[in-house]
């Protein structure tokens, strides 16, 4: 329990530094009213989602938010294939209710680049692409294993979001082409 309390409580501080940034980015992409947090309550339990963004015009948008540390940080985004592997629970990819995955590295307490893919689209390109990609398991606080498979970002043949933070800058990314010479370290 207190290993758990430790990894529970880090997650937590990387959240709310991260927070006030990923809010930033919302803001320069839509037009929102109010951003509800949601990742406490049953519902954003139950559907993987950290935040409601409510539009000026009323629509909402989902967001799940993932924020690594300096151990993940890289030129790749982590996707959870199994988040308990003995009871065979499959990873938020597969029922995240999310609109769009946020995704971010904190390091030394500082947030240089957030992505925003939309999710249904990189579910899609993850469940045609996923097996190019070895399955990573860890132990998880001596009480079960989880799996996942690390993506270099430049593999992601979807359209995302790039925002840079210290700028206030948002870059489009459309697809790239991947050479395969460089897919064989992942596989």
């Amino acid at each position: 329990m207190g290993c758990r309390s430790v990894k529970w409580k880090k997650s937590l501080e990387l959240e709310l530094v991260a927070s006030p940034h990923f809010d930033n980015a919302y803001r320069h992409i839509w037009d929102i009213e109010k951003i509800v947090k949601v990742s406490d309550t049953i519902y954003g339990k139950n559907n993987e989602i950290d935040k409601i963004l409510i539009l000026k015009d009323s629509n909402k948008i989902n967001i799940e938010e993932k924020v690594r540390d300096k151990a993940y940080f890289g030129e790749d985004i982590i996707i959870e294939e199994y988040s308990n592997v003995e009871n065979i629970n499959k990873g938020w990819i597969y029922y995240s209710k999310a609109d769009y995955l946020t995704y971010s590295w904190l390091i030394k307490n500082i947030l240089t680049k957030i992505l925003i893919f939309n999710m249904p689209k990189l579910r899609k390109w993850y469940l045609a692409n996923k097996n190019r990609y070895k399955i990573i398991t860890t132990n998880t606080d001596n009480l079960y294993h989880t799996s996942f498979r690390i993506i270099p970002i430049n593999h992601i043949q979807i359209e995302y979001k790039e925002y840079i933070v210290n700028k206030n800058k948002l870059i489009e990314h459309l697809p790239i082409p991947i050479e395969k010479q460089h897919l064989s370290e992942y596989m």
